[in-house]
């Protein structure tokens, strides 16, 4: 897509959200690669700030992005609510700038409890990705939602991928205070790719069902709740593995077969390339199959693949079995958003697909802290819990579709 078809008049609505996916994907794209380039060197800038011990400065960092998930992931469907109200462009500017000035302020900090304070303060205005999930659940033609939203995973995957190997080496040579700069100089260009080509869609009557819900907003919440509890489940499921990765490579005997370092940022590099590999995959197949039993084939199959995880007995058996996992199941997240805009649930307002955002932000805060406190019982058996909690989630999900389908045709 060229400047040319960014900047004249879209001739058809597809054209005009093509247009408004491709705006939108580029600039969340600058402004990932900008947040990764700082934010897993975190620890170490907090180190340089003078918290010495390592141990403390990565408990500072643990509670710098816990405070500031817990606040940003009530405020969701409130900045979702006044996209609605004022227009997606306003929302997505207001992200941006308030991504700029944080970034920006972080470089200037003398010392870990100002970090702690800006991150709390931008915590109530940012959240642009959140956002973008439900702009794109809520505003893409149906035939083109679950393709977009694994574009935007996509993109993700990519820019954390890319930017913490550019980030490393800025770290090495120059320490990690610049790269907030270079973090807020990538959100003013974020900023004015939006400024200059977003155009806020024509609004349009929503989906039967959403319709119908208008007038009451708890109507609506209690709708989209049970899919947001499967989303809910996913994350935190997913990113229970989060931390656990490291210190399984080592019982495994990492450090004598390669590397830490290597093993671990191996396994999370080939889980992150699957899941995009799946959520594109399904998001196609989804064309042309129902996405609820394609959401129901995923969940099976991270029941299946998880528990195996339990009884491996090397490092490059984990690598495989961790990139088969999220093969199975990767593409969950798109098909359940899928459903929930199938259903006509999600359809139209950007503040009801919030609802389904706020479950998966949640999961995603939670995780790791689950992972964590799981595997002071038993490192392995997370493994075996994580494969019950998929099954769980299975046999939730099919409860939720049935009750959700007999009400429709009631």
């Amino acid at each position: 897509m060229n400047l040319y078809t960014w900047t004249r008049p879209a001739r058809t609505p597809e054209e005009a959200w093509s247009r408004n996916l491709s705006i939108l994907l580029t600039a969340i794209f600058i402004e990932e690669m900008g947040w990764s380039l700082t934010a897993p060197f975190l620890p170490i800038y907090i180190q340089e700030l003078g918290i010495l011990d390592p141990k403390q400065a990565a408990l500072w960092a643990g509670i710098v992005m816990a405070a500031s998930m817990t606040i940003n992931s009530p405020m969701i469907p409130f900045w979702a609510a006044l996209a609605d109200r004022f227009g997606h462009k306003l929302i997505l500017l207001r992200a941006l700038a308030a991504l700029t000035l944080s970034n920006f302020a972080i470089g200037m900090v003398g010392n870990v409890r100002q970090i702690l304070v800006v991150r709390v303060v931008s915590a109530f205005f940012t959240g642009l990705v959140p956002l973008s999930y439900a702009i794109i659940t809520s505003s893409a033609p149906q035939t083109k939602m679950a393709q977009s939203v694994a574009h935007l995973q996509t993109v993700m995957i990519v820019a954390a991928s890319l930017a913490p190997l550019i980030g490393g080496i800025m770290v090495d040579r120059v320490g990690v205070r610049p790269g907030y700069f270079y973090s807020s100089a990538m959100c003013v260009c974020g900023f004015l790719l939006v400024l200059l080509f977003f155009h806020n869609p024509e609004r349009t009557e929503s989906a039967p069902a959403a319709r119908s819900q208008r007038g009451s907003l708890w109507g609506t919440v209690l709708a989209l709740l049970p899919f947001a509890v499967v989303l809910f489940l996913v994350q935190i499921i997913d990113r229970s593995f989060q931390p656990l990765i490291p210190v399984y490579v080592d019982e495994l005997g990492g450090g004598t077969a390669g590397g830490v370092g290597f093993w671990s940022g191996l396994t999370v590099s080939l889980a992150g390339g699957a899941m995009a590999i799946s959520a594109n995959v399904m998001a196609r197949l989804s064309r042309h199959h129902s996405p609820v039993k394609l959401l129901l084939i995923t969940l099976a199959g991270g029941a299946l693949f998880c528990a195996p995880i339990s009884w491996l007995r090397s490092v490059w058996q984990l690598a495989i079995a961790r990139t088969l996992l999220t093969l199975a199941v990767g593409g969950a997240t798109t098909l359940i958003f899928t459903v929930g805009s199938m259903m006509g649930l999600s359809r139209g307002s950007v503040g009801r697909s919030a609802v389904l955002v706020m479950g998966q932000q949640m999961g995603g805060s939670l995780g790791p802290l689950m992972g964590g406190a799981l595997a002071q019982w038993s490192l392995r058996g997370v493994f075996v819990i994580n494969s019950v909690l998929y099954l769980a989630t299975l046999f939730f999900t099919r409860r939720v579709v049935r009750w959700r389908s007999r009400k429709e045709e009631g």
